[in-house]
């Protein structure tokens, strides 16, 4: 199985502009837009803030890393309306496969780690682990 780190990025502005009720609003659309491409098999979630974490039952990194696109493209094309203005939000996510050895802390560690790199590129980017 596969991890996604989901990480919004610059959420703190849009709370900042347009105040946390929006920003709530914004998360609950964002949240309903990842989940839309998530299977039965799969669990989608939010973490805290706005991060959110996916496990996905895939046979390879390649498989999960185009899961990991797949979401990363909907969320930047989803758009939020308020008052006449257009909000946008981009995610950067951090994607990693399951080792024998990893347990529930170090592979969510190593998908968040991954998430970071993701926002050093730049953001509105997805990072995996070579396998």
């Amino acid at each position: 199985f596969a991890v996604v780190f989901v990480d919004f990025d610059d959420f703190k502005v849009i709370n900042d502009r347009f105040g946390h009720t929006v920003g709530d609003v914004v998360l609950t659309t964002m949240a309903q837009t990842i989940s839309g491409d998530t299977r039965s098999a799969d669990l989608m979630g939010r973490y805290g803030g706005e991060e959110f974490v996916g496990v996905y039952m895939v046979n390879s990194i390649v498989e999960a890393q185009g899961i990991a696109e797949r979401l990363r493209k909907a969320i930047e094309e989803k758009v939020v309306s308020f008052e006449g203005q257009s909000i946008h939000v981009t995610a950067s996510i951090g994607v990693t496969m399951a080792k024998d050895d990893d347990d529930e802390n170090s592979i969510i560690r190593r998908a968040d780690r991954l998430m970071y790199q993701s926002k050093r590129l730049g953001k509105n980017h997805v990072t995996s682990d070579d396998w």
